[in-house]
């Protein structure tokens, strides 16, 4: 990128601190110093750059919109040599220097993929199931005497300081993720670890039930819990189940698709001494605290949706309630389904809260926080399904309102036709008897008949009885 500077604005006489300044090539020019140089700046009405002591042609970045090199730009010619002609532009050549940044942590990617953890780099690897095996084999050989204990003070992390089912551990704390294994990759795990066959087909199945239990003649703790995301690119919410395996030092985590709440872990390892973890129960709780971190944004935008709809109940009218009323379907539904997710995630952090579950003391207060969240979220719910299930009744009751109001309209109208009908209708009564082809009384200029108003008798008798009878089935039906 090429910016074009004109040197009529600034032509410094020395290399000193006084300058010439000029507007226009056929004004005079005036000594002045740096100082005055904003102020004519002002004057002239010119975003320009400001002159440097040195009479260095400085251009902030905040008026070229990138970083600029200071040490790159060209001194002012003095005015003791030679000036080129005014007409011609100074060319200043600014380099962008590209930004590089880094790689994304591993521990985020999609597909298949293995992460073992035992401080903050090794988010930023992938690992390989001969890197599993050898994190066995190497718990098995310490356990059995043949490696010396793991030196906690140590800062190396080597992928593969021991893992076992039901040996003592050894080695540093770490955290094992697996991403959209397979059956085949299970039984790998299962035979690396230990585990129960059930909670292989737990880990396969897309719908089990969150729980917290101890498995028995197992040495690891048991944890389903789901997370709560969006979809990318949707407004859609997915579900995620994750299967925990807690043993004494190491965590086991399993997910078919990549989870958000690993984020939170991320960033809470940052805090950490070293950057390393703590504890295996520690992943455990950063891992829920992520996921009703999650849940806390869904509520929140939950709420917002209730007081929003309370707000347009009663502005809105005629075709547009009918989003209305979708909007509230779909408020109510999903305040059912967290609060279904949020019973879920309290019955798990009350199980860890108890005497006999694997979470050290000093970790216990940090999920009791966990816990406050969910109990605070509960309770924001509930008042988000009770206003939404307020919203409903008004709902209802302002469109039966309308209805009633459109059908006295409607009555209005048709009070007004009865009225025209019951003018016409004697009007048209009087017209039709005295216009039929008989001879009637009153008529003028017709001879006297041998039959006389026999006719028109009759027909009046038959008229009378004839309206009796439709009177009397119209009140047999009711309709009278």
């Amino acid at each position: 990128m090429k910016k074009y500077i004109s040197k009529n604005m600034f032509r410094p006489v020395s290399r000193g601190p006084s300058i010439i300044f000029k507007r226009r090539s056929s004004e005079s020019e005036t000594k002045t110093t740096c100082e005055d140089v904003p102020t004519a700046m002002d004057d002239s009405q010119d975003v320009l750059p400001p002159v440097q002591e040195d009479s260095v042609l400085a251009l902030d970045s905040d008026m070229l919109g990138i970083p600029l090199d200071r040490s790159d730009a060209p001194m002012c010619h003095p005015a003791s040599e030679e000036p080129d002609d005014e007409d011609k532009k100074a060319e200043l050549e600014i380099k962008v220097e590209p930004i590089s940044l880094p790689p994304a942590p591993c521990i985020y990617n999609k597909g298949k993929r293995i992460v073992i953890v035992t401080n903050r780099t090794d988010i930023n690897r992938q690992a390989e199931w001969d890197d599993v095996a050898s994190f066995v084999d190497k718990h098995r050989r310490r356990a059995s005497g043949e490696l010396p204990p793991h030196d906690s003070s140590s800062s190396s992390c080597e992928y593969g300081q021991g893992v076992g089912a039901d040996d003592e551990w050894e080695g540093p704390p770490t955290w094992i993720d697996f991403q959209g294994m397979e059956l085949s990759d299970l039984q790998q795990v299962e035979q690396f670890f230990g585990l129960h066959h059930l909670t292989i087909e737990d880990i396969l199945s897309t719908d089990t039930r969150e729980k917290a239990e101890r498995v028995p003649n197992h040495a690891y703790y048991y944890v389903v819990v789901n997370e709560l995301h969006y979809k990318q690119y949707s407004n859609v919410l997915n579900e995620v189940n994750i299967v925990v395996l807690l043993f004494k030092n190491f965590l086991l985590t399993f997910h078919r698709s990549p989870v958000l709440c690993l984020h939170q872990v991320d960033r809470l390892l940052d805090f950490c001494p070293g950057k390393r973890i703590p504890s295996a129960d520690w992943v455990l709780y950063a891992l829920l605290d992520g996921i009703v971190d999650l849940y806390i944004m869904l509520v929140d935008q939950t709420v917002m949706e209730a007081e929003s709809l309370d707000e347009l109940v009663n502005v809105l009218t005629g075709v547009e309630q009918n989003e209305l009323l979708a909007r509230i379907g779909l408020a109510a539904r999903r305040a059912a389904h967290l609060h279904t997710g949020l019973w879920n995630k309290r019955e798990i952090l009350s199980a860890l809260m108890r005497e006999d579950a694997p979470i050290i003391k000093d970790n216990r207060i940090y999920v009791q926080n966990v816990f406050d969240h969910v109990l605070r979220m509960f309770q924001k719910l509930k008042l988000g399904r009770q206003l939404l299930g307020s919203l409903n009744g008004v709902y209802m009751a302002k469109v039966n309102l309308e209805l009633s109001l459109a059908s006295n309209d409607v009555n209005i109208i048709m009070r007004k036709f009865a009225s025209l009908s019951s003018i016409f209708l004697p009007l048209t009564l009087i017209s039709g008897i005295f216009g039929m082809n008989v001879r009637v009384p009153g008529m003028i200029g017709e001879p006297d008949t041998p039959e006389g108003y026999g006719w028109f008798i009759g027909i009046m008798v038959f008229m009378v009885l004839l309206a009796i009878v439709i009177a009397l089935a119209f009140r047999r039906f009711k309709w009278l």
